[in-house]
């Protein structure tokens, strides 16, 4: 494809208008009348060797199907584009780099980073500036997407990019680079974006964009205010799936913690109607919302679900993978605490402290993770951790909360100072006090996890012999369960014994069917 001017031809422009109106009128319900639009403008703006036109007609569809949460449509229209582009790199280097955002939104971490290595690759030959910028600002948005760790770096360098880029490039950038500085726990760095923000957004007319600032003031406004989240953000647009999924995020976590079951029914359902809207969009595949509510107001019911962490995690997916966590902290068997913990570990960067539309702090779910899984000692290095980190990050109500649970565990200590836990409390309780939030709830939720650390014959199993017994338990051999966890199996059938004993019975029906009763398993 030969190089354009760089502006999109008046025919291929034209045909782009049109696809648009053919996709609005396809609506969701399936109609096929938009592919022959397609690709007739990308006939045109490939005979016309334009490919800023190409791009534009990709973009065209791709923002539709993006509305209606048809992202595996939007990636194959662009898998066609490519098709077409030849070996001309600027092309490749945008649409590559299009892919890749998509790619991100569906959790594909692996086939996102190879599209951003495919388009940096092309980028690195395109002679075109505005190819490069684009190229650019798309895989900086898929980087943070993915909460990529070297992406920290990214933020100023991507929102100062040539004057080649678009205005929609650089909202795209910024609607991505503040919740995902707000992921890192640095919203003191987003703040002078968020407004800024706003007023391109306005004066672009970009009702989208808009819609995601009107949100990301009400999520810095929910740092210090979580109860107080009004009706000021306005109706969203039905088609704004990603900014209707924040604030409703934002709205239930303010009913759970005014402890209002009936509006927090309301915001779930509401987070179940956007989730069914995005669809290809992975939002929250491990239920980890409607499981926090049933933890939160029907306990008895929880407790009887089994949720295993998430293949992947991403900016997306973030606050139900959070709020999955504080579930299982609070009503999940020993075993999934385990398992939940360990991958809190190893899967979530420890450069990731919080989220934008569940500000908690990711150190507090891991530590009542922790104690539900029979480390006290972790459990109290992570709520000191998050402590600090609260009051660094300056999140003055999750500084109370964290300030009231760790008074809670280190009251039940025996070597815990009853001066340290009792002002811990004071202040944490003054702070939600004047907040109109009660205490009690947040105190309990680690109270009530000292029956599996403290009581009996639970007391002493350890968090790898729970994860032991638990894999016994499904029917695997010692060699299965320690090919599972990288030991021997002689090492696993120690284990297995040293269970047995400490639950004073015979072989594994008796240790699961044991430990079941005794909420292990």
């Amino acid at each position: 494809m030969a190089p354009g001017d760089g502006s999109a031809s008046d025919g291929a422009r034209e045909l782009a208008l049109q696809l648009q109106q053919a996709l609005r009128e396809s609506g969701e319900g399936g109609s096929e009348a938009w592919r022959s639009a397609v690709e007739r403008a990308l006939a045109v703006a490939y005979a016309e060797g334009d490919i800023v036109a190409l791009c534009d007609v990709v973009q065209a569809i791709v923002s539709i199907l993006d509305s209606q949460g048809r992202l595996r449509d939007a990636i194959s229209e662009v898998s066609h584009a490519l098709s077409l582009a030849g070996g001309d790199r600027n092309a490749l280097a945008m649409l590559h780099s299009m892919r890749a955002t998509l790619l991100a939104g569906c959790g594909e971490a692996d086939a996102a980073r190879q599209a951003i290595h495919d388009a940096e690759t092309d980028s690195a030959g395109a002679d075109l500036a505005f190819a490069r910028a684009k190229c650019a600002a798309n895989c900086s948005v898929a980087r943070w997407m993915m909460l990529d760790a070297e992406a920290d770096g990214l933020g100023q360098v991507s929102l100062a990019p040539p004057t080649d880029a678009r205005t929609s490039d650089l909202l795209l950038l910024t609607s991505y680079f503040i919740p995902f500085r707000f992921a890192l726990g640095d919203h003191a760095a987003a703040h002078p974006s968020i407004r800024t923000f706003r007023i391109q957004s306005e004066s672009a007319h970009h009702e989208y964009r808009l819609a995601d600032a009107r949100v990301f003031e009400a999520a810095e406004g929910a740092i210090t205010e979580p109860t107080n989240i009004v009706g000021e953000v306005g109706d969203l647009p039905r088609w704004s799936w990603l900014a209707r999924w924040r604030l409703s995020a934002l709205r239930f976590r303010s009913a759970l913690l005014r402890r209002n079951a009936l509006d927090a029914g309301s915001e779930l359902q509401g987070l179940l109607r956007v989730r069914r809207h995005a669809r290809d969009a992975q939002l929250d595949d491990v239920n980890g919302f409607e499981t926090l509510y049933e933890a939160a107001f029907e306990p008895a019911l929880g407790a009887t679900l089994e949720i295993k962490p998430p293949q992947s995690v991403h900016l997306l997916n973030l606050a139900a993978v959070l709020a999955a966590g504080e579930a299982v902290a609070l009503c999940g068997s020993q075993s999934s605490a385990v398992q939940w913990h360990e991958w809190f570990q190893s899967s979530l960067g420890g450069h990731v402290k919080t989220c934008l539309e569940w500000p908690v702090a990711r150190a507090r779910i891991q530590a009542l993770l922790a104690l539900r899984a029979g480390n006290e000692r972790a459990a109290k290095q992570g709520l000191e951790q998050a402590v600090a980190w609260a009051e660094a990050a300056d999140y003055p109500v999750e500084l109370a909360v964290a300030r009231v649970q760790l008074s809670e565990l280190l009251r039940h200590r025996s070597t815990g100072s009853e001066r340290v836990w009792r002002e811990l409390r004071q202040k944490g309780s003054e702070t939600l006090r004047n907040g109109g939030l009660d205490t009690a709830p947040f105190a309990y939720a680690v109270a009530q996890v000292r029956p599996l650390t403290k009581g009996g014959l639970a007391s002493s199993l350890t968090p790898r012999e729970t994860e032991v017994l638990a894999l016994l338990a499904q029917g695997l051999s010692y060699q299965a369960v320690g090919a599972s966890l990288g030991v021997k199996w002689t090492t696993v059938q120690t284990l297995a014994h040293r269970c047995y004993e400490k639950l004073e019975v015979s072989g594994r029906q008796a240790a699961a069917a044991k430990a079941r009763q005794l909420g292990i398993l």
